[in-house]
């Protein structure tokens, strides 16, 4: 007969998790920042005119945060706040040590951003203002091999949400978190990132940033504090925000597994572009003072909870093997159930269990209502007691506060169940999601230019955005001449050909081949033997004969004219450089250079191809001139005299 023992075994969360301030509404705490500046006054005649410290980490009111009774402390100095910009601390007298604080009481709310339609990926929707929040930075650059592996992650991803979620899942998942010398003191470049695979809050969110850049979606860097068992309270912290078309900016903290939402424990300080901004800046004018030191320390105290939320997502933990014996493995079904109407992220870990597989954190993300299973193996012990039937604990939970719980039985001599077995089992009921591929390649080719002489070579110049959710690589083709073109997501492209006009016989397309699409586009131009210049319209300005005028001539050269000259009876000769296209020119003259009355003028136009090959053509018009009074004439013999 066995002896039945009940057991609890503990099962470490492995990464870094914050401690679980999540299912709390908000979040109060007490924030001091202290600084410290000691000058240097180099010699008796070293003063001070003034000293500002400009500080930008602060902590930020938003509708997310609400930052109340702020004290700022400067000694004798002057304090002023320029809302979320900065906090400014002055000093106008000599002092060896400059201190100053900033104490408030911060509530941090956990805001969930109801997202309940899915947003098409890939999205080019964002505001010009955003365009910064795309670019490649200093520490959060943008390489082919980001590029690439961004394009790897979301290929075939059709919903905005699940494609930010899954280069978030891949960062925590595939980023080592270790605080080491070359993380602790700086920070890291993205590229150092991907190429090391390990780092501290800093890194995993420049990496993640740098993912989603690289496919045109827009995020701002963050920083400030959050609470977490890792450091035992409150520590500096980054995380980012994700631009989301139609809802804003929406948090995502890739190192605490918290996606569309952050717990209440952490506290906004600064917003930016790059991760290298600065939380505090000195400005100061002196004659001979210096800075001998500075300290910078910024602190927080945990004063209040709020309510705790009604659990968003319900969990249910199913054994599908029980009865087992020593060294077995056994799949354990986990179901998720989203009972929001918007879509929900969490993580869901196992707790407690006799042993486990892998890692025991997985993120997952549920539409309005949706229903996901997942599945780990839970290890029984190699070696167990004879005589005794034993039943350990499981638990399931998630970052939001629901918990799921079951026991499996276990003893020496029950059927054991083998690794290959087990996970046999768990592969065939996992359901990969589906993906719907799409190939949509915009390609538009134009000549450089809307006219050709027959001599001349055509340059076809191609523009190519790829608007789909998989890379393309494919060719590019204007008759025989093919180019070999790689396009990530939502990246851009241009190509230019070059083609020899004395080879065109037939209206000319370029030819993208790809073996899902095939699309082309045709180039359209004209191809003249000589250049065509057309006069469309002569006209002056009515003027008297003691003023002066200005006649307008609105031409069209096509395809170009390399020279143009000009000759104006009466008035002379004006020459022109490359003319293309319609174009007004405007030709000065004195009235008194004609008579009073109707005078007919001839302009005389010469005209030049590439070749320096001569043309030429007349164009006649009527130029009425108005009559002088006696005053008039004589000013114009005075002009005369001195022109």
């Amino acid at each position: 007969m066995l002896k039945e023992v009940f057991l609890v075994f503990l099962v470490l969360i492995s990464g870094v998790l914050a401690e679980n301030l999540a299912p709390y509404t908000s979040v109060t705490s007490d924030v001091t920042i202290d600084g410290e500046v000691d000058l240097t006054y180099i010699d008796d005649k070293s003063t001070l005119d003034y000293f500002e410290a400009t500080l930008y980490f602060h902590p930020l009111e938003f509708v997310g945060q609400e930052v109340n009774n702020i004290d700022l402390d400067s000694g004798s100095g002057e304090t002023r706040s320029d809302g979320d910009k900065s906090v400014n601390f002055r000093w106008t007298e000599n002092k060896d040590k400059l201190i100053y604080s900033l104490e408030a009481e911060v509530t941090s709310k956990n805001l969930f951003r109801r997202i309940d339609k899915t947003i098409p990926f890939p999205s080019a929707t964002y505001r010009q203002e955003h365009s910064d929040y795309i670019e490649s930075k200093d520490y959060i650059d943008i390489t082919g091999e980001i590029r690439d592996q961004a394009n790897e992650i979301v290929a075939g991803e059709t919903d905005y949400y699940t494609a930010v979620f899954k280069l978030a899942e891949w960062t925590r998942t595939n980023i080592e978190y270790d605080l080491n010398t070359l993380t602790e003191k700086s920070v890291q470049k993205s590229s150092w990132v991907l190429d090391n695979r390990f780092g501290v809050c800093d890194e995993l969110t420049n990496l993640f940033t740098s993912f989603l850049r690289s496919l045109k979606i827009p995020v701002r860097y963050v920083s400030g504090l959050a609470h977490s068992d890792v450091v035992g309270g409150w520590s500096p912290h980054a995380w980012s925000e994700v631009y989301f078309p139609g809802h804003g900016w929406v948090p995502f903290d890739v190192t605490f597994g918290q996606y569309g939402w952050v717990d209440s424990g952490h506290i906004k300080m600064m917003e930016g572009s790059d991760a290298n901004e600065p939380s505090v800046e000195y400005f100061w004018r002196s004659v001979k003072v210096g800075i001998a030191d500075k300290e910078f320390e910024v602190n927080a105290t945990l004063k209040d909870k709020g309510e705790k939320f009604v659990p968003l997502l319900n969990l249910d933990v199913k054994l599908l093997e029980d009865n087992v014996g020593e060294g077995s493995y056994v799949p354990i079904e986990v179901t998720v159930k989203n009972l929001q109407p918007f879509y929900v992220s969490s993580l869901v870990y196992v707790a407690i269990a006799p042993g486990l597989e892998g890692d025991n954190a997985r993120g997952i993300l549920l539409k309005p209502l949706q229903e996901k299973k997942i599945y780990w193996l839970v290890k029984i012990d190699d070696v167990i007691q004879e005589g005794f039937q034993f039943t350990g604990e499981i638990i399931v939970e998630d970052s939001l506060g629901a918990k799921a719980e079951s026991e499996i039985t276990f003893a020496k001599g029950f059927d054991v169940i083998s690794y290959e077995e087990a996970k046999k089992t768990m592969d065939s009921l996992e359901v990969e999601e589906g993906k719907i591929i799409s190939h949509d390649l915009k390609l538009s080719c134009d000549a450089e230019k809307s006219g050709y002489y027959s001599y001349e070579n055509l340059n076809v110049i191609c523009e190519m955005e790829n608007n789909g959710n998989v890379p393309l690589s494919f060719e590019l083709c204007l008759k025989k001449d093919c180019k070999n073109v790689n396009l990530g997501i939502t990246d851009k492209g241009t190509e230019v050909f070059v083609y020899d006009l004395d080879k065109y016989k037939e209206r000319l397309f370029v030819r993208a081949l790809e073996n899902n699409f095939v699309i082309s586009d045709f180039v359209d131009f004209e191809i003249y033997d000589k250049p065509e210049l057309t006069v469309n319209s002569i006209d002056y300005s009515d003027v008297k004969y003691s003023e002066r005028g200005e006649i307008k001539i609105n031409l069209n050269a096509v395809p170009n004219v390399e020279k143009l000259e000009i000759l104006v009876d009466n008035v002379g000769a004006f020459i022109f450089d490359t003319v293309e296209g319609e174009k007004e020119i405007k030709i000065p003259f004195n009235g008194w250079d004609f008579e009073e009355g109707d005078n007919f003028i001839n302009i005389k136009f010469n005209y030049y191809d590439s070749n320096n090959e001569k043309y030429e053509m007349e164009k006649g018009f009527t130029l009425k001139i108005g009559k002088a009074n006696r005053l008039e004439r004589f000013l114009v013999i005075f002009r005369r005299l001195f022109q």
